[in-house]
């Protein structure tokens, strides 16, 4: 999905019949892996990259 994150909890919570915070909070374990993954790759990353100019 591509779309805006608010509107795809809206709609998963519409489909589902939960309410809008339970479904932000079902998501918040996915989210946090998500800024973890996105954190370790531009670390391990830009390290690849400073080994490579020495």
């Amino acid at each position: 999905m591509l779309t805006l994150p608010g509107l795809n909890l809206f709609v998963t919570g519409r489909i589902t019949g939960k309410h809008l915070v339970w479904v932000i909070k079902a998501c918040l374990p996915w989210l946090y892996l998500l800024l973890m993954r996105i954190n370790y790759v531009a670390k391990i990353s830009l390290f690849f990259r400073n080994i490579s100019i020495i």
